[in-house]
This record gives structure tokens, sequence and C-alpha cells, in this order.
């Protein structure tokens, strides 16, 4: 089983040391004549305490230098899991519509040892989320992304096991970044996450899982 990141699935069959693939199926065959995936770019930069990590920048359809596009920051659960080169259909309804989307596998992210998976015990967002903004921070910087709308989207779980959207903006306040974290109900006023990075984990949680957000 084989796909990239503007190419979906399909079953393949090689020789047990790679050679001499063959293509089994063609199942998305007519769905890719009709759509063009944009792909991704691959980078990897310098985190806190000097540690590499992995991202990846999707192409709005139809993407066009000189023009500038909004951006989405997605956030994988776990926090275990991890993305990689594969094929997303969030990520294409998402580019689909014109946006950047900007994904990235901080620490605790599965795939690079067990030293890097399990160095956010105890530790939870606190350095791991200095490696998502820092991606945010190198990408906001290029000349196609709109600094000005910029969101990321991340899942939680309310008490009784149903799963609810939240909302991270980066805003400006006074010539400064903010990050702000919204709830499903437009009533609720949103809740500043993030001024100077010395917020508290386990109050978001809570604020998660709240049926008040």
């Amino acid at each position: 089983m084989a796909t990239s990141v503007d190419k979906p699935t399909e079953l393949f069959v090689a020789d047990i040391d790679g050679r001499n693939e063959t293509r089994l199926t063609g199942f998305n065959d007519e769905l890719n004549e009709e759509i063009a995936w944009p792909s991704a770019e691959r980078f990897t930069y310098e985190s806190v305490g000097g540690l590499e990590i992995e991202a990846w920048l999707q192409y709005p359809y139809g993407y066009e230098k000189g023009k500038k596009y909004p951006l989405i920051l997605y956030i994988h659960g776990g926090p275990h899991s991890a993305y990689g080169e594969g094929w997303f259909d969030e990520f294409h309804n998402i580019t689909g519509a014109g946006m950047f989307v900007l994904y990235t596998n901080p620490r605790g992210s599965g795939g690079y040892g067990a030293d890097f998976t399990y160095t956010t015990r105890g530790r939870w967002g606190l350095e791991d989320y200095e490696d998502i903004m820092k991606a945010v921070d190198i990408v906001i910087e290029r000349p196609d992304v709109d600094p000005e709308h910029v969101q990321g989207k991340i899942c939680a779980c309310l008490l009784d096991g149903q799963p609810t959207l939240k909302r991270i903006s980066v805003e400006w306040q006074d010539e400064r970044r903010i990050v702000v974290l919204r709830g499903d109900n437009p009533r609720i006023p949103p809740m500043l996450v993030d001024a100077r990075r010395d917020f508290s984990i386990q109050g978001i949680v809570r604020q998660l899982v709240s049926r008040e957000l």
C-alpha cells in the first residue's frame, strides 16, 4: 500500500528487496483525472534545546506567486501520533478552498525514537507547544502567507466522549502576537491561551473539556 501527499492510496506488490514494484489497483484514477491535488513542501527546523523538528507546508489549490494566502495550522493528536508523506483528505479540503496547511511532528510524536516520543512525559504542552509555534513563526515570514489570517485546529473530547472541534487563532494586538482559543459557541468569549508563552496546559485542557467553551 503506497500513498503520497498528492496521490491517494493504491495497492502495490514488489520483491522483498523493494525491486520490481507493480501497481495492482487504480481505485482513484478517475478521481485523479478530475482533481489536482496540491503538493507539500517538507522542511525541518531547530527548536527548543536544539531538537530538530519535521514539518510540512501544503500549498493552496491554484497557487500563484505574488499572492498572499491564509494559513491553517493542523495539530495531530495522541500525542504520539505523527504526520508524514501520505495523502490526507482534510488537508485537501482546506487547500482546495485556497489556503495553506501547516502540519508538524513536535516532540512527543511517534516515529523518531523513544527519547523523542517520551520527552513530553510530565511536560505536555511546554516544549512541544514551542515546537509548533516555532513552525508558525517561520512560515508567517513567507511573503505568500497572510499573517493576519492564521488559524489552528485541534480536537478535544467532552466528558461524555463526544468529540468537538476547537479553534486556535494566531492574532495580533498592539503589534504583539497572541494565541486565542475559541469554542463552538460564538456567545462565549474567546480565551487568551498565550501572550508571553507562560500558560498552563492543564488549564487549557480543562477549558477544552468544559461544556461552557
